[in-house]
């Protein structure tokens, strides 16, 4: 009847839902290793929902089926829906033409493989945003109309009355400005000296320089300190003349570019600095840049610690480690396929897509693992 349905039932399938539901959060919970902040809340918050979701369906769901009474003649209960027949078909497919099949799931992951050299990776938050959104358009203004909406920062420790490093700050500014279209602006206390030195030399342009000597330089500044506020400078130099700091404004740039953009400005500083100056650079296109190599270390550690933790727990269940390796074959075959398709349609790889590995081995573990279960379960019964 339908109660020894149910108790059939929860006999075959309460020890594999379990070990899926383990092997689930410790796929999510591997997002506890990432460096990113975010991620790590999404993986211990989805974790506790799929503890949640399991003694719903493995408890409380038996528990209301066991309350009702209900008619094992039912249409529902005793005729398989038009899914449940296709299903079957599909099965018998499988064992009429078992190499096809397979053949058909390796063409898969070839196709997957092939694309996985064209991923890319994109966190730049305007990309996140379609055309024509608020956001997406503010960006767009501002790199239209306005300075741009990234910046880089350059800060230099040492003697900034010394003509010679303010020379090379103002020779390092017009490099940046020149070999990068996309540069809108660069200011430092180098453009400050080079305007004070042609006003107080009646505004004539052959003195837009820096001057050669320091003694000249030191004047300026005392000048500029007679007739204006210290702190007005704040922004580009200490109140010691010890450390300045050179700004760079941009429009918005692909991944590619920021890479290439900050190789190139610091080896510049090598040529243009001596070793003895501490020279930090940072700004939004450094984050940028960290963000990147952030986001592939996460995904990268978070697919190979689920699928080694997934291997090792389901061979300790199965007491087989052929059965455990046979358990993460379709999620890595899952995983290349996602990643190959990201390639082919050009989908990058940001803080959101990079949360699809963890969702595919989470979602995906159970099927290999109830398949797996019920083989070994009907194995011991049929011949």
């Amino acid at each position: 009847d339908v109660r020894e349905a149910l108790v059939s039932t929860m006999d075959s399938l309460l020890a594999p839902i379990f070990l899926t539901s383990i092997t689930t959060i410790s796929a999510f919970l591997t997002m506890t290793f990432s460096p990113l902040n975010s991620l790590v809340g999404y993986g211990f918050c989805i974790s506790l929902g799929i503890i949640w979701a399991w003694f719903l369906s493995s408890l409380m769901l038996p528990a209301v089926i066991n309350l009702k009474k209900w008619d094992s003649n039912l249409r529902a209960i005793t005729t398989p829906s038009f899914f449940e027949r296709w299903v079957a078909c599909a099965g018998a497919i499988v064992l009429k033409y078992p190499k096809h099949v397979f053949s058909v799931g390796l063409l898969l992951v070839i196709v997957g493989l092939s694309g996985l050299h064209k991923v890319s990776v994109d966190v730049n938050l305007a990309s996140f945003f379609k055309p024509g959104t608020e956001i997406r358009d503010s960006m767009t203004f501002m790199d239209d109309e306005m300075t741009g909406s990234i910046d880089l920062r350059i800060r230099i420790e040492g003697d900034l009355k010394d003509p010679v490093l303010l020379k090379n700050i103002d020779s390092l500014q017009s490099f940046i400005k020149t070999t990068n279209d996309k540069v809108t602006v660069t200011y430092s206390i180098a453009n400050v000296v080079r305007q004070m030195h042609r006003v107080v030399m009646d505004d004539d342009q052959k003195y837009d320089n820096i001057p050669d000597q320091r003694g000249q330089v030191n004047n300026l500044f005392t000048m500029y300190s007679m007739s204006a506020s210290p702190d007005e400078l704040s922004a580009l130099i200490d109140y010691d003349y010890s450390v300045g700091l050179i700004t760079v404004l941009s429009r918005a740039m692909t991944t590619e570019e920021v890479f290439s953009f900050v190789v190139m400005v610091s080896n510049e500083i090598t040529n243009y600095f001596d070793d003895g100056l501490k020279v930090d650079v940072t700004g939004m296109i450094v984050v940028i840049r960290d963000m990147v190599i952030l986001i592939i270390q996460s995904s990268t550690l978070s697919i190979i610690f689920s699928l080694l933790i997934i291997g090792i727990i389901g061979s300790l269940f199965f007491k087989r480690f052929l059965w455990g390796l046979l358990a993460i074959v379709p999620l890595t075959a899952a995983i290349i396929l996602n990643f190959g398709l990201m390639g082919h349609f050009n989908v990058t790889l940001n803080h959101i897509t990079a949360i699809l590995s963890s969702i595919i081995i989470g979602v995906g573990v159970d099927f290999a693992i109830h398949f797996i279960s019920q083989f070994k379960r009907f194995s011991s019964t049929v011949d």
